[in-house]
C-alpha cells in the first residue's frame, strides 16, 4: 500500500513538474525565436509575428472543444 502510494506520488510530482517546465519554457522560446528571427530577416519576423497567434488559437480551441 505504501508502494503504490508513493509511486502515485511521484507520478502526480513529474505530471507537474512538466507542466510546469512546458508554461515557463515555451514563452521564453518564443520571445527568444522571434527575436532571432528578427534580427536574422525583419520580413520573416514579421511573418512569424502573425502566423503564431493565430496557432496558438487553432491549438486552444483544439483544447477546448
Amino acid at each position: 500500500m505504501i508502494t503504490r502510494t508513493t509511486n502515485d506520488v511521484v507520478q502526480v510530482q513529474m505530471t507537474f513538474m512538466q507542466l510546469l517546465r512546458m508554461l515557463l519554457q515555451s514563452p521564453i522560446m518564443l520571445v527568444a525565436g522571434t527575436v532571432l528571427a528578427y534580427i536574422q530577416q525583419p520580413r520573416l519576423a514579421k511573418f512569424f509575428a502573425i502566423a503564431l497567434p493565430v496557432l496558438a488559437a487553432i491549438i486552444l480551441l483544439l483544447i477546448f472543444y
